[in-house]
């Protein structure tokens, strides 16, 4: 067998092992998903132990979102698995109410091959990912405020 031989084999065998490697990222993306939106709906929830306005809905596998009637905002949460994203989009339910602008969450890999979520390069635990995407939509812009001064 020649070099060439060789050389096609260690690189079919290399996009093989390459292919199962990303299957099983797509996987852990997935699960990171599932955490996530599992997490928003427990934390919708939550704030409904305060007021009734806050709702979840889940329209698609890939899909979320969470409107909170008083504000008259809504937060739209799409995962695309295969470009490692979840992009989050801010809806205003009345023309006199501005919307946040939304964002990008990336799905990176870990040392251990779990997926992790990133923020502009900032490591976000699914806690501090879900608080970066409802805060806006659940608090109002002066109890924002109050929190930000501890007054």
């Amino acid at each position: 067998m020649g070099w060439i031989d060789k050389f096609e084999k260690q690189k079919a065998s290399t996009t093989s092992s390459d292919s199962r490697a990303e299957k099983s990222f797509q996987s852990s993306e997935r699960q990171k998903w599932e955490e996530l939106v599992r997490g928003l709906e427990q934390d919708v929830k939550e704030f409904s132990h305060f007021t009734d306005a806050a709702d979840f809905q889940r329209p698609s596998e890939y899909e979320c979102r969470v409107k909170n009637g008083e504000s008259k905002l809504s937060v739209i949460l799409r995962a695309d698995v295969s470009a490692h994203s979840i992009q989050y989009t801010y809806q205003s339910e009345e023309a006199r109410v501005a919307a946040p602008e939304g964002g990008l969450l990336s799905l990176r890999g870990s040392d251990s091959g779990s997926a992790e979520l990133y923020s502009s390069d900032e490591h976000l635990s699914s806690e501090e990912a879900r608080r970066l995407v409802l805060e806006p939509l659940l608090l109002s812009t002066g109890e924002m405020e109050q929190r930000r001064t501890g007054t």
